[in-house]
């Protein structure tokens, strides 16, 4: 029965990646998924039994699209550039399973760090490039 669930929700999670990123078609030029952000700390790895992360991150045209594969809770998603600075800030509802999409459209080629901590202090972080 658990496998059965686990398969369940990652399909359900892979169609909603898909559905999510062509119904922001309006938004990116291509919806080609490039690369997956590698992320360390306590969300990036699967809680006991399961093979499914907490978080996934994900580079697309022009953003990043952001997967919560559990419940995290309230938490704050936060982008800085290479000189430490915040240069995107955005609150997340990780009540339930959720896709969110940061646009990052507007953003000066160059590397970027990013940081989800929720409201139990956990967190997770990693770096990307913009090109």
């Amino acid at each position: 029965m658990r496998n059965y669930q686990l398969f369940s929700n990652l399909l359900l999670t892979s169609i909603l990646l898909f559905v999510s990123l062509n119904l922001n078609s309006s938004n990116l030029e291509s919806q080609s998924v490039r690369k997956q952000v590698d992320l360390e700390g306590e969300l990036s790895k699967p809680v006991f039994r399961s093979i499914v992360k907490p978080v996934e991150i994900y580079i697309v045209q022009g953003g990043l699209y952001i997967i919560i594969n559990s419940r995290i809770g309230n938490s704050e998603l936060t982008i800085y550039d290479n000189d430490n600075n915040i240069v995107y800030y955005e609150k997340i509802d990780g009540s339930s399973n959720t896709n969110q999409y940061a646009d990052l459209f507007d953003f000066p080629e160059g590397f970027y760090k990013i940081l989800i901590k929720d409201e139990m202090g956990r967190s997770c972080f990693g770096s990307f490039k913009m090109n």
